[in-house]
């Protein structure tokens, strides 16, 4: 099977669309009206858009995606956590880490198995779940230097295993968290919409799985483009439409009252 979709990238991740439900707005739109005398209704857009503001979420449950990604091993341990998602992950059981080298072009890496950050990030002494960017300087340099040789001594050990005759299950044990990862992940729509949900939320979630969040969500987008769009924030301007029902409501309100 070649797949040939584009990779979308940030920063620490990527990922690509592997496969997803054919025409699958449609189809949940078709099983939300499993009880409607009007199944094979071509529109779909409208009852979409209202299921999510009603949070009826269960007919989101219909229609999946699968998703390939690569990220730290880190953000992976992350990832795996929603257990409404299934992975199938790369194992450093049955092939050197090193075969990770042939996944991670375009991502900011260390010998191209390591991932190296772009700029040193400092604790937020307020909020544990955050970091602060501390940007270009010495800094960033010295966490450079401090990780570059971790990383070297961590391969240098993991290959002398190796050259041992050591199991790669257990040469694996000295590579660091840093090293890349490569899953392929599945969900419906409903679990999609709950981990893009929580894990694209800087200051909450790590940085990087923000980074990961957010190499996914342009899939989602391309896939559920109707519920993606339906789940963007309300605008808070002006809105001449929502303040003349606001306006009918109050008067038929006003008329209730007078009749009490």
């Amino acid at each position: 099977m070649e797949v040939k979709n584009p990779w979308f990238i940030e920063g620490s991740s990527k990922a690509r669309l592997i496969s997803a439900t054919p025409d699958a707005e449609e189809t949940i739109a078709y099983i939300a009206r499993v009880t409607s005398k009007n199944q094979e209704n071509p529109s779909f857009e409208r009852l979409l858009r209202y299921c999510i503001k009603q949070k009826h979420w269960s007919i989101f449950e219909q229609a999946s995606m699968t998703v390939e990604v690569v990220t730290p091993l880190a953000i992976a341990v992350q990832l795996l956590r929603h257990n409404s998602l299934r992975f199938q992950q790369f194992s450093g059981r049955y092939e050197s880490q090193e075969e990770m080298a042939k996944h991670t072009t375009d991502l900011t890496t260390f010998k191209d198995i390591f991932y190296m950050p772009e700029e040193a990030r400092t604790q937020d002494v307020k909020n544990r779940q955050n970091s602060i960017p501390a940007g270009a300087g010495e800094l960033t340099d010295s966490m450079w230097n401090t990780m570059s040789s971790a990383y070297t001594v961590a391969l240098m050990a993991y290959q002398d295993l190796l050259n041992q005759g050591i199991a790669k299950e257990i040469a694996r044990f000295v590579l660091p968290q840093g090293v890349f990862s490569r899953l392929y992940v599945t969900g419906n729509c409903r679990s999609w919409i709950h981990y893009l949900g929580v894990r694209d939320d800087e200051g909450v979630a790590q940085f990087e799985h923000c980074e990961l969040a957010r190499s996914i969500r342009p899939i989602f987008s391309k896939v559920f483009p109707t519920v993606s769009e339906a789940l963007k924030p309300e605008p808070t301007g002006f809105d001449p439409e929502k303040i003349e029902l606001q306006q009918e409501i109050a008067v038929l309100e006003a008329r209730m009252r007078n009749r009490l």
